[in-house]
């Protein structure tokens, strides 16, 4: 009976924030428990937390140099858009403001343009020498056809390579003629139709961003003027700084693992560009540039990035869960379980990042037993234990009274 009384009115500290997980998170706000001190925590106390633990595995993972890095964008995936003659900018809805986003292919302004004279000169002289050039294409194809005649006639006394280039060449000059007919065709169109007014819409060249809108409804332009500039967004650059010193670590890198504060839960994966070949005479670095998938269009240009850059060198230790790892003023640790009841600080050497997993080098032993979740919950009850019996301490039936109608709405 003594022993149930006892058991039923063991102590249990109150959680603050309705008994939440703050695993991973600093604690350096309050004093850290004393490395290797044993931590009792009841079974019923690690149920009705949530405790969970998980064991430690070994494992090998290519070597990391943590630096920083930027995103850029790709200068090549930039794009300019002119209007190919002066005229009036029409009104309408599908002149899209900076920051928007559009399709390859989608209207983007129309252009309402009238011909001068200047421009019917232009005209007909196009016209002349697109007539001369069907001229002497068409007299290629003559030839072309009778050297194909010529050959056929001779059978099996010419090569089937000689057969199939004569083919070729009535196909192409063919072809070339179809082209320029269909061209001058057009072109005399536009004679025609000179003193009209004629619109034309200017379309995306890409997918992207518009990242510069110089054009207003009503506005004439002149084709020197740079209307649109868009970004392609798909497909980012991340510059990493490199320091000469460890230039030969990443000398043979391949990727890296690049993760951003603004996304804590993403993992972008970087494919290595090229490596700078010029050191910077103000910060000792080298450039390396990472290509990073960006569909999804989370990165913009100029946002800080952490960069783990894989080498071919490989580390070995034990992988633990990220977050059974703990930063405490200054030191790095982590909650062994060391009894059924009984858990542990350790401080370790942790290593690289790779999804949810760190691995680490120093401190742990292959198969060690560590907290996952819980982690605030068992620093609190570091040093609020007996330590010479091991037996919790007593609270009186008016503060267990107190505390259990305070924590009626704690959440579970």
């Amino acid at each position: 009976m003594v022993l149930l009384l006892v058991t039923s009115f063991v102590a249990r500290p109150a959680w603050p924030h309705g008994g939440e997980d703050h695993s991973g998170e600093s604690l350096a706000t309050t004093a850290g428990p004393a490395i290797g001190e044993p931590i009792f925590v009841s079974k019923e106390v690690q149920f009705s937390l949530n405790i969970r633990t998980a064991r430690s595995t070994e494992a090998t993972r290519p070597d990391q140099l943590k630096t920083l890095g930027t995103v850029v964008t790709p200068t090549l995936r930039n794009a300019q858009v002119h209007a190919p003659f002066p005229g009036r900018v029409l009104p309408g809805d599908e002149i899209p403001s900076q920051g928007t986003f559009v399709k390859k292919g989608q209207i983007i302004a129309r252009i309402e343009q009238t011909t001068d004279i200047s421009s019917t000169v232009s005209l007909n002289a196009e016209i002349a020498r697109t007539e001369s050039e069907l001229q002497q294409a068409r007299e290629e194809r003559a030839l072309a056809g009778q050297e194909f005649e010529r050959v056929s006639k001779l059978g099996d006394a010419v090569s089937g390579r000689r057969k199939q280039e004569s083919s070729s060449a009535v196909a192409i000059s063919r072809q070339r003629v179809a082209g320029l007919e269909r061209t001058l065709e057009k072109l005399h169109a536009g004679a025609t139709d000179s003193d009209s007014l004629r619109i034309l819409d200017l379309t995306s060249p890409i997918d992207g961003v518009i990242d510069t809108a110089d054009i207003a409804p009503g506005e004439y332009i002149e084709p020197a003027k740079m209307l649109f500039e868009l970004i392609d967004t798909s497909v980012v650059w991340v510059e990493a700084d490199i320091y000469e010193l460890n230039l030969a670590a990443v000398q043979q890198a391949e990727r890296a693992v690049i993760l951003s504060d603004a996304y804590p839960q993403e993992r972008f994966e970087g494919l290595l560009v090229y490596i700078g070949s010029t050191v910077s005479p103000d910060t000792r670095t080298v450039k390396a540039v990472f290509s990073v998938d960006n569909r999804e269009g989370l990165l913009r240009a100029g946002m800080a990035m952490d960069v783990f850059i894989e080498s071919k060198q490989v580390r070995t230790g034990l992988m633990v869960q990220k977050a059974a790892i703990v930063n405490e003023s200054g030191r790095t640790l982590v909650y062994v379980k060391t009894a059924p009841e009984v858990f542990t600080a350790r401080p370790v050497t942790a290593y690289g990042q790779r999804d949810s997993e760190i691995l680490v080098t120093e401190g742990l032993q292959d198969g060690n037993i560590v907290a996952v979740t819980g982690l605030y919950q068992i620093r609190m009850l570091a040093g609020k234990t007996q330590m010479s019996t091991g037996v919790p301490a007593i609270e009186s039936t008016q503060d267990s009274a107190e505390r259990t109608g305070n924590n009626n709405h704690k959440e579970d």
